[in-house]
């Protein structure tokens, strides 16, 4: 009979060890929802860039849940002699229930090797006012990917091509648009003056 309560007492305290890590878990998975960092889908698979080249990413900084306005810093922990925050200020205010993009530029050195692999670790910190207006880190998210050296393949040079093809194309109609109008303001006046 006492074994049976032991066995009991065991099970009970079990279920309890297992109801009380159920809820912290709960509630860490509601704090850690408060705060995320997108990034790009294609950035797993690394970004390419031929030697010289430089690219533009954006992350977004989002403060969804939660109940107050985040401060967030960002900053290169790895791969910092290619890349760096392309914005004028590395940290950033994101008010309750919006998001924030942070632009991370990429530049290949013009002597990088072909095939070589740079590790780029990116983290967003959580920042908090503290005594006399300094900042005081929190909680910290990290964004790891590749970068990858290698030559531009023909596709990417017909879409470069392709893009400043359409940018002229484009200022080709702009022009023609602006023919157009003084044209007509000059047809205009010259009617008015014969009247």
């Amino acid at each position: 009979m006492e074994t049976n309560k032991k066995i009991i007492s065991k099970i009970k305290k079990r279920n309890l060890k297992l109801i009380v890590s159920f809820g912290l878990l709960i509630l860490m998975s509601y704090y850690a929802s408060a705060l995320a960092v997108s990034s790009p889908f294609w950035l797993k698979d690394g970004v390419k860039l031929a030697p010289g080249e430089t690219q533009k990413i954006e992350f977004v900084l989002q403060n969804m849940a939660g109940d107050s306005d985040v401060n967030m810093k960002a900053g290169i922990i790895e791969g910092s002699e290619i890349a760096k925050i392309a914005d004028s200020s590395d940290v950033y205010s994101v008010p309750l229930g919006t998001q924030k993009k942070v632009e991370v530029e990429l530049s290949a050195p013009e002597n990088a090797e072909l095939g070589s692999e740079q590790d780029i670790k990116i983290a967003f910190t959580t920042l908090t006012i503290g005594e006399a207006g300094t900042f005081n880190l929190g909680s910290s998210i990290e964004k790891n990917f590749k970068v990858i050296i290698q030559e531009k393949t023909l596709e990417e040079m017909a879409t470069e091509e392709q893009k400043t093809g359409a940018e002229k194309l484009q200022w080709v109609w702009i022009y023609i648009a602006i023919a157009i109008i003084v044209l007509i303001i000059v047809i205009l006046l010259i009617i008015r003056k014969r009247r």
